[in-house]
């Protein structure tokens, strides 16, 4: 019979409601200080756990400082921005309340600067730089979702794009 050889996984549970200890693998630290850290964060991990005992970055770094830092047993972790599950890259997290306040009000006063650098497939040729724009909302679960523009609590997110080098798609 086909697919009889197929074993049937049981639903996803934090490995704490099934009793076990783990402890998540510590994610490469690129700069720590007493105030921040920056990580490179890797795909397919979240920022942040949308369920308790989930795995995800904030839980890597609080078991982190917990071992490592000043001997809290949870200690502050301050996720300043946010990367997808999908993408890979630096992320800075704050290690104080202070720090965390310090470093948002930065970040809503457009001081710091955000870099992606991404492959994109079917770029158009001939093009310097490209400004994507799309009117975004955030639904009652936290998920920002594309609307259409005229749209009273949408926001407009626009990414400009530089082609870095151009190779074979």
């Amino acid at each position: 019979k086909m697919g009889a050889d197929l074993r049937r996984r049981a639903p996803h549970q934090p490995l704490a409601r099934l009793g076990k200890k783990v402890v998540p693998r510590m994610v490469p630290i690129l700069v720590e200080d007493s105030h921040l850290l920056i990580v490179d964060k890797p795909a397919g991990l979240l920022a942040q756990a949308s369920r308790p005992g989930e795995d995800s970055l904030c839980a890597r770094v609080r078991s982190y400082l917990s071992r490592h830092g000043n001997g809290e047993a949870a200690p502050f972790v301050g996720l300043v921005h946010r990367l997808d599950r999908d993408v890979t890259g630096a992320c800075v997290l704050a290690k104080t309340p202070g720090a965390a306040r310090w470093l948002s009000a930065r970040i809503a006063r457009r001081e710091v600067h955000k870099y992606y650098v991404c492959v994109v497939r079917q770029w158009h040729l001939g093009r310097d730089m490209q400004i994507l724009r799309n009117t975004l909302d955030v639904d009652e679960t936290g998920m920002a979702h594309e609307v259409v523009a005229d749209r009273a609590a949408g926001r407009e997110a626009s990414l400009r794009c530089w082609p870095l080098c151009v190779g074979p798609s």
